[in-house]
């Protein structure tokens, strides 16, 4: 069921080419002058930010108020047909789906001969990218349009192509296989913010062991596919960061990198995998403060927000966030806070412009950057503004992460304040983040512990307190504090 905002959302995310030609797609599916499609759009786009009072006052001195819900549905409906047939042939998957329906149509018109040179176009394009679901498929058309128009030469080779298309099978069930395996790292990651509690390493390790025996299993599809490379260098990376084995999983990216640039057409075809593929070069570098290397990655990554092969709207904006979000990552680990970098406006502004264009999960995570870049400059009330932002935020298991970060990060926010009545709430909120199922950090916890004591302590005992904490924190492991924020760097600016 759709949300009265989805709509909105949609809407606002159209470029000026894609609004020109949804006017003129929508009056074609009119018989009369403007149609209510028409008049609703007009309404929603000329409302920004989304203001309910404004856009339900416009809406009931229109006629169909009385029949907003079927409006509202069938314009959402209408909107993504327009954008399919604006974007129809743009991209190899839709250039496949074309194809695919002319191959069925002049197959039912009896133009066999002709379908089967469809057919030919179409497999080499999905040779060429891989498509080995669709090759499948295309084979066992071929032999029955080969069988239909008696042509017993197209017959006698599809036949002899029989275990080609087995390879083909195997290596489509390999990438579900792969990308499954990556996949659940990936929740382990976000679940648990790395292996830092027992049910972590234990879902870890049970993983890992059924990566390992699908790389046997699949080692000759793999080695022929650069989708299951892909796919088999994330799932590297991915243990390999759970781990902390960070040369291994620079190598994973570095090699995957390699990959891409040796076989550039798919970088047009997963480009968002591509820019995930710099940005974790940038990642790792930063971790091991490897900033001289670092700084080759981070001007490629910002190239490709004007990259002509990153022209799709969405993807410019998923380029500049994936951006900016890296270079606040960089700031944090550096550890310089003289004052506030001249990246975090144009940040903000970016985020501002194109909120409805990232994703939730993208958008959560920035303004988390956001809030700790603000915590390391000493401004406490702008953190808390882009804490909240992510605390108010629905929640998902995807978000829960980032909730627990930006509760600790308030907690810390409101220390420093002296809002001391908002400590216990934050501590209570902490807990409460994380489900029964799962492990309160043990720096966290500690960090919960002590300043809980604050409340009743007199300002001359807090370095004593912190002195105590410090203490503590410093005899945990190293996998048991936290990567996303310094906690001992802080700790000890209370003991100095």
């Amino acid at each position: 069921m759709q949300r009265p905002t989805d709509l909105y959302e949609l809407i606002h995310t159209l470029t000026k080419s894609e609004k020109r030609y949804f006017r003129i797609f929508s009056s074609q599916n009119s018989l009369q002058g403007k149609n209510n499609y028409l008049k609703l759009f007009d309404i929603l786009t000329g409302v920004t930010p989304y203001d309910k009072e404004r856009v339900e006052s416009a809406i009931s001195k229109e006629r169909f108020k009385g029949n907003i819900r079927v409006t509202r549905h069938n314009l959402y409906d209408l909107i993504l047909k327009s954008l399919r047939a604006f974007h129809q042939g743009k991209n190899v998957d839709s250039q496949l789906k074309n194809l695919s329906e002319n191959i069925d149509f002049l197959y039912r018109k009896g133009l066999h001969k002709q379908a089967l040179k469809q057919l030919e176009r179409a497999e080499i394009i999905a040779n060429k990218y891989e498509s080995y679901d669709l090759l499948s498929s295309l084979y066992q058309t071929k032999l029955k349009l080969s069988s239909v128009s008696s042509d017993l030469k197209s017959l006698s080779q599809s036949v002899n192509r029989s275990q080609e298309i087995l390879f083909f099978i195997q290596c489509s069930k390999a990438i579900v296989t792969l990308e499954s395996i990556s996949t659940k790292f990936n929740i382990i990651y976000l679940t648990y913010g790395g292996l830092r509690s027992t049910q972590a390493k234990q879902e870890f390790d049970k993983l890992n062991q059924t990566f390992q025996k699908t790389l046997l299993e699949f080692k000759d599809e793999i080695a022929a596919s650069f989708k299951l490379k892909y796919f088999k260098l994330g799932t590297v990376y991915s243990t390999s960061m759970l781990a902390g084995k960070y040369k291994i999983a620079l190598k994973s990216m570095e090699e995957r990198l390699v990959f891409f640039e040796q076989q550039e057409h798919f970088i047009g075809y997963w480009p968002e995998r591509y820019l995930y593929t710099i940005a974790h070069i940038v990642q790792i570098l930063n971790l091991t403060q490897e900033y001289e290397r670092l700084d080759k990655y981070l001007l490629m990554l910002r190239s490709t927000t004007t990259d002509k092969r990153f022209n799709f709207p969405s993807l410019k904006v998923f380029a500049s966030d994936l951006y900016f979000t890296v270079v606040a990552n960089v700031y944090l680990r550096k550890g310089i806070f003289n004052e506030t970098p001249s990246f975090i406006n144009e940040f903000i502004a970016f985020l501002q412009n194109n909120k409805h264009s990232i994703s939730t999960l993208m958008l959560t995570y920035s303004y988390t950057n956001i809030a700790l870049v603000y915590f390391s400059t000493n401004q406490y009330d702008r953190c808390i503004s882009f804490t909240n932002k992510v605390l108010e935020t629905q929640f998902t298991d995807n978000t829960k992460l980032a909730r627990f970060y930006c509760n600790i990060v308030s907690l810390l926010a409101h220390f420093e304040l002296g809002n001391y009545q908002y400590l216990e709430y934050f501590s209570q909120n902490i807990k409460r983040t994380l489900t029964k199922k799962d492990q309160l950090y043990k720096a966290e916890g500690l960090i919960i512990k002590y300043l809980s004591k604050v409340i009743n302590l007199p300002n001359l005992e807090h370095k004593q307190l912190f002195q105590k904490l410090y203490k503590e924190l410093t005899q945990l492991k190293k996998d048991e504090l936290p990567e996303y924020f310094d906690i001992l760097r802080w700790v000890k600016s209370k003991v100095n």
